[in-house]
């Protein structure tokens, strides 16, 4: 046990971990804390409050506003950045005497000046490259054109990031990126933290099809899309589209097919059931940026999983799913694997594939780099 001391500065308030960003800082922090790591959490809140949750496992948590809408914008600065700069926060992390693990190139702009303490940037992606694929994915024009011009100056920032200790990307694509980009500092990849301390899925069978995911994010409703006009309408069995406010075409397009059922805005009990009581999990996508953890998610807690090759895009896991790379290969997988039990041998294959995302290992991986 260790009772060394971090300060984590985190991009929102990561709970409750109910999406992708979220999932990968909460339970950092809980795995740095079974560590007997000491926590002091900064955290930006803009709509999500105070959360009791983190406080029980941190010595202190701090709150800031993040400066929304017009007040965030610059001409120079990203306004993920810009939004989150604080002078309070850059103060603060001036007085600690310890390593500062700042979450995401977001948190970068309250970093001070001449700090003698580690400082290790935790990259949920590459930005720019998300944000250009946000665009790619985008029909409405204002949107677009924000997600374009956020693009360039996260291109513009990412190449002169301020002055840093480690970047711990979380695939192994983003962790070339940054060690070409930055080749004097150590670029150590760090797969996301995640719920699951042990594989789940059950030896037995379902009998639907099952998608989830944010279905308002522009990356997951083209995939939903996808599923319902592509895919569903050429298999026999049932087809479950899961997930939080689902933007209209989805709904739409899900009450056309007599074998698709769309679950607005399921309880995490009830996302958990869906999961774990699928037979497969579809999960394509069209965005290959970072690591999607809705796949580890399917694979801890699920039975057999359909990807395209995007879905994999930084991983090791192309031995632990099905790859497809298109509808038709989609549909053939789905019409052999739906017959198919998920079996003891399926479990003991990916407990091994699983082992280098194990959250515990993971956390003493980032303690060394912390406190190197």
């Amino acid at each position: 046990m260790s009772n060394k001391l971090i300060h984590i500065v985190a991009f929102d308030v990561p709970y409750p971990p109910n999406y992708g960003g979220a999932i990968d800082v909460y339970y950092k922090i809980k795995a740095l804390h079974e560590c007997g790591c000491k926590i002091v959490l900064h955290c930006f809140d803009y709509g999500r409050g105070k959360a009791s949750a983190l406080e029980a496992m941190c010595e202190q948590v701090y709150y800031y506003p993040r400066q929304t809408g017009l007040r965030g914008l610059s001409l120079n600065t990203p306004y993920i950045v810009n939004s989150r700069k604080n002078s309070l926060l850059s103060q603060r992390l001036a007085e600690a005497n310890a390593p500062i693990l700042f979450e995401g190139v977001h948190t970068l702009a309250s970093l001070p000046p001449h700090l003698n303490v580690p400082v290790v940037l935790r990259a949920h992606n590459v930005e720019h490259e998300y944000y250009n694929e946000l665009y790619r994915n985008t029909r409405h024009p204002i949107a677009k054109l924000f997600f374009a011009i956020e693009s360039r100056l996260l291109k513009r920032y990412e190449n002169n990031l301020p002055p840093l200790t480690a970047i711990t990307p979380l695939s192994a694509a983003d962790t070339d990126y940054f060690a070409r980009l930055y080749s004097d500092l150590r670029c150590i990849c760090i797969p996301p933290f995640h719920a699951h301390n042990e594989v789940i899925g059950e030896a037995s069978s379902g009998n639907y099809v099952l998608y989830h995911g944010n279905l308002s994010h522009p990356e997951n409703i083209k995939s939903a899309l996808f599923i319902l006009q592509h895919i569903a309408p050429h298999i026999a069995y049932k087809v479950y589209i899961a997930g939080s406010n689902p933007a209209k075409a989805i709904v739409d397009l899900a009450k056309k097919y007599h074998n698709t059922t769309l679950i607005t805005n399921p309880k995490a009990h009830e996302m958990d059931s869906l999961i774990a009581n699928a037979h497969l999990h579809l999960l394509p996508t069209f965005q290959q940026t970072g690591m999607k953890l809705k796949l580890l998610h399917a694979l801890y807690a699920g039975r057999h999983v359909i990807v395209n090759p995007p879905m994999l895009h930084g991983t090791t896991l192309h031995d632990a799913c099905t790859i497809a790379t298109d509808a038709p290969a989609m549909i053939t997988a789905i019409n052999t694997l739906m017959p198919q039990n998920y079996t003891p041998q399926h479990i003991a294959l990916r407990k091994q594939l699983l082992l280098p995302y194990r959250n515990s290992r993971n956390a003493e991986a980032l303690m060394k780099i912390l406190f190197k």
